[in-house]
């Protein structure tokens, strides 16, 4: 799961821990994560936890296909389309570093380091995200609705909801990583964990990097609350969660 974006929005500096902020997701403005020291609300259903495949290209390629058809369809922002498109033919990987996906005890899938990741470095570029948006009921029903079952509910469970503002007022968005950046799963200071993974001087980007060194074989963790709003008002993507992330087969 990471953010990105294309222009720099500074947040209120007077915003203290825990509160939520007001973040930039639109297809040309910066991402202002949340402060929030908690979870994502659905990423502990039995799906979640369960023994899944581990996607392949295949996979990817599918949730890409979807997501770009969905907003031809649907979209009439043409710069929201284009962003959408900009996912065909570009790297398979948003991964600045050797990482592998793998079975994480406990937690489901995994993504690991393939070698030792010094502290500082840049794990992902905010250029090379894979994370794009939905910005309309219609557009998120439609795209899980055309995914095979399973799949849906890895896209429930793997998305997050942020704010942001614009010209015209604030709003809110649902999130998605169409990449193994999906995969990488929750630590943070209040947790047995705490997470590896930070983004880097924001003022000037949002690269995501590495917070200690990192070894070979290691499992890297972010923080879901530097982009997740829990205090959400997105009750289309609470449904979701529920319909999908949720089922008799699932939890």
């Amino acid at each position: 799961m990471v953010a990105s974006n294309n222009e720099s929005i500074t947040t209120d500096p007077d915003m203290k821990t825990g509160e939520a902020t007001k973040e930039a997701c639109s297809k040309n403005q910066a991402i202002t994560p949340s402060i929030i020291p908690t979870t994502l609300a659905y990423s502990n259903s039995a799906h979640a936890s369960a023994e899944r495949p581990i996607p392949d290209e295949s996979t990817w390629k599918l949730l890409r296909d979807t997501f770009v058809k969905v907003k031809a369809e649907l979209s009439d922002d043409l710069e929201d389309v284009a962003w959408a498109k900009s996912l065909l033919g570009g790297p398979g990987n948003e991964f600045n570093v050797s990482v592998r996906v793998q079975s994480s005890p406990g937690k489901g899938r995994g993504v690991f380091a393939a070698e030792k990741i010094p502290e500082g470095t840049v794990v992902v570029k905010e250029e090379d995200s894979l994370s794009r948006y939905f910005y309309a009921e219609t557009e998120w029903n439609a795209f899980l609705e055309r995914l095979p079952r399973d799949l849906a509910c890895d896209c429930a469970v793997w998305a997050w909801v942020c704010s942001y503002e614009t010209e015209k007022g604030p709003g809110e968005a649902v999130g998605l990583d169409f990449s193994e950046g999906s995969l990488l799963n929750h630590g943070s200071a209040d947790c047995a964990e705490k997470n590896n993974l930070i983004y880097g001087d924001t003022s000037k980007s949002w690269d995501m990097i590495a917070a200690r060194d990192i070894e070979e074989g290691g499992e890297l963790l972010t923080d879901y609350g530097d982009f997740h709003d829990i205090n959400h008002k997105l009750q289309w993507y609470t449904d979701a969660c529920k319909k999908y992330a949720f089922t008799p087969k699932s939890g």
